[in-house]
């Protein structure tokens, strides 16, 4: 067989593997019907809040938690403002919060102010710990859906994580479309029996668990290290597709690709293989799709007749098994892409995910920056 064919069957293969693991467990993830048990609440669940400079937002964040279907009396509220300058532990405790204030510049980050209010909570008597960032809002029936997954016997467990502001072109879009699959995903790997990661906000802990494995996640992407020490002392985390809560994407598009740029930190975290960080990695999957089909279209002419075929409808199949989720996840999400302006722009800025994600590769972020809120953007909500 000619060198060149070869070559590109070597290169499609890889892309083909990354094509079918999104394919296979995106349609696993979204054919799962198959809603968590409900069962009477008993236990004691402590919503933890890190909060930096989040007095605008922090407010929604905590009436979503007022407005569980949960036994007020088995829900307790801690907020911990992390070196704020705004009013941020005044609008939780309006709010009926405790509000925990910490301040060391040295140690700044979503990391620190997790210990720090572990250390107050593990001193109550709570039985479940859920992790929810300031700008995200839980679901009527989260807390009760996490914690019947508690109950079931996980350790862990991981609500689906979607975007409530779609609208905000192209990042919303980009956010929202990335989020289904991702809960698509997740969802897949859980219904196959594989352990599943966590996502930063929405994460529900035993008490057992935190104290047997002390929060000591202090990098860029606390979430990431964190499940990798679960995932090396054998814990799983157990995925609830229909515990939802909802996260705020960034209002402008150089404020995402500072919130990715950040979030690439997770491809230096220990606890997972590397094929699974380059598999969990969608910019790094397209990346590789691109430069498959570069390369094929570079070289079918130099290609005999059959073989030429053959690698062009191996490269049209490769196309279809990538795009096919993505099409769908815009339609189950029902988002308006905004045509032909909106859909350019969004190609624009996955390009630039693509490339800030490559660019991780060889180069470490050391310092954390906080993402901007749509309510502080002076376009409010435009790209």
């Amino acid at each position: 067989m000619d060198i060149v064919a070869v070559g590109l069957a070597l290169g499609l293969l890889p892309a083909s593997a990354a094509a079918l693991y999104y394919f296979t467990l995106t349609l696993a993830g979204w054919t799962t019907r198959r809603p968590t048990a409900d069962v009477p609440p008993r236990l004691h669940v402590t919503v933890l809040v890190p909060a930096h400079d989040e007095e605008r937002t922090v407010a929604d964040s905590l009436r979503s938690v007022a407005a569980s279907d949960y036994p007020a009396h088995l829900l307790s509220v801690v907020v911990v403002a992390d070196n704020c300058t705004d009013a941020t532990a005044a609008v939780a405790r309006a709010l009926g919060a405790v509000a925990l204030e910490r301040s060391d510049s040295a140690r700044r980050g979503k990391g620190f102010a997790l210990a720090f209010g572990l250390d107050h909570i593990l001193a109550t008597p709570t039985d479940v710990v859920l992790v929810v960032d300031a700008d995200c809002e839980l679901g009527t029936l989260a807390v009760r859906r996490l914690v019947a997954a508690l109950e079931a016997g996980a350790d862990v467990a991981q609500a689906a994580v979607v975007t409530r502001n779609p609208k905000v072109m192209p990042a919303g879009l980009i956010a929202g479309v990335g989020g289904q699959l991702e809960n698509a995903v997740a969802a897949g790997l859980d219904r196959l029996g594989h352990r599943t990661g966590l996502r930063g906000t929405g994460m529900a802990f035993r008490r057992a668990v935190l104290e047997a494995h002390p929060w000591d996640a202090f990098g860029l992407t606390e979430d990431a290290e964190y499940a990798g020490r679960l995932r090396r002392a054998g814990v799983g985390v157990k995925f609830v597709l229909d515990a939802e809560v909802r996260s705020e994407a960034p209002p402008t598009a150089a404020a995402f690709g500072t919130q990715r740029q950040r979030w690439r930190a997770a491809l230096f975290t220990p606890g997972f293989g590397v094929v699974h960080k380059l598999l969990s990695s969608k910019p790094l999957v397209l990346a590789q799709l691109a430069l498959t089909l570069a390369a094929v279209v570079i070289a079918l002419p130099w290609l005999p007749s059959p073989t030429g075929r053959v690698v062009a409808a191996w490269g049209g199949v490769l196309l279809a098994l990538t795009a096919l989720p993505y099409l769908y996840a815009i339609r189950r999400g029902n988002y308006n892409t905004g045509g032909v302006v909106g859909l350019a722009r969004s190609a624009l800025l996955t390009v630039r995910l693509v490339a800030v994600t490559v660019g991780g590769l060889t180069r470490r972020d050391r310092g954390w920056q906080r993402t901007l809120r749509v309510a502080e953007s002076p376009a409010r909500g435009r790209a």
